[in-house]
């Protein structure tokens, strides 16, 4: 079975999902090896979310984008984000897939 791992940022959800070769998703985490051996992983995908949620105003009265206080927050987010993405595709390589679906969140990326 080949399973993907897809970057997919979405507020308030994990951004790495798993995929079964069928198209079913797994689970929305790291696979347990990759857990394991690069723990650093899942606390830069655990702030990188924090970071993402953080763009939005989420009250029982509202809900919407806020966005990056500045463009320097943006293109530190960027850099931080494929930085993250980079090391897991080298933790994955040979063993997942990785497609990275960021443009989904941000089509000018």
């Amino acid at each position: 079975m080949i399973v993907k791992l897809r970057l997919l940022l979405d507020y308030s959800c994990w951004p790495v999902w798993m995929y079964e070769d069928s198209g079913d998703i797994i689970d929305t985490l790291l696979p347990d090896d990759l857990r394991q051996s690069h723990p650093e992983l899942e606390s830069l995908f655990n702030n990188l979310q924090d970071r993402y949620d953080a763009l939005y105003l989420n009250t029982p009265q509202e809900f919407s984008w806020i966005g990056f206080q500045s463009q320097e927050d943006e293109a530190q987010f960027k850099r931080d984000w494929y930085k993250a993405v980079a090391q897991l595709k080298e933790a994955a390589a040979g063993k997942y897939i990785v497609v990275d679906d960021t443009r989904l969140a941000f089509p000018e990326w």
